[in-house]
């Protein structure tokens, strides 16, 4: 399995580059337009830490219609979960694995979030009970959803933070 690795991390790039990986350092739109111009890749591991990057490299990604792992650091070392067709994986990682979920892409197991799950998400920024207020739901149920994608995208750590990256990975496959 031939792949591309792109990432914001020069190091990385520098020390992922191999026979059966080529990487590309992506710090802005300049490499995105590169990218666009370069014929579609079918393998795609995106490393790139920076939200806003992270989404516009997926939205040209996504026009190439290529299939691509996205690499979050908040997901647990060793774990990756697939949700609407999106492999997502710890940035923590080797090549093995991340060999094996290409070559066995559309086999992978596919989780999804509930309709309800996605509103939380999309209002996660917001304290549980302004949450709850606005999804007229109790606060221990958004509580309960809350927890649940964070089981479902194997998180390793549950504050904010974390979960506005998730919030925003997730939220960009969908446009």
């Amino acid at each position: 399995m031939r792949a591309i690795l792109l990432s914001d991390n020069y190091y990385l790039c520098s020390g992922v580059q191999g026979s059966r990986v080529d990487t590309l350092f992506i710090c802005g739109e300049l490499e995105i337009e590169k990218l666009r111009k370069t014929s579609a890749f079918t393998n795609i591991i995106i490393a790139i830490e920076h939200d806003s990057l992270r989404n516009n490299v997926i939205r040209a990604i996504k026009k190439s219609r290529s299939r691509y792992i996205v690499l979050l650091n908040v997901i647990e070392p060793g774990r990756y979960v697939k949700i609407d067709n999106i492999i997502y994986s710890s940035l923590r990682f080797n090549l093995q694995p991340l060999q094996y979920l290409m070559e066995f892409y559309h086999s992978v197991r596919q989780h999804t979030f509930t309709r309800r799950e996605y509103d939380v998400l999309k209002l996660v920024h917001l304290e549980n009970n302004k949450i709850a207020k606005r999804l007229n739901l109790s606060h221990k149920t958004t509580s309960t959803y809350r927890m649940k994608i964070q089981e479902k995208m194997h998180m390793r750590t549950k504050n904010q933070l974390a979960m506005h990256r998730v919030k925003s990975a997730l939220l960009a496959q969908k446009l």
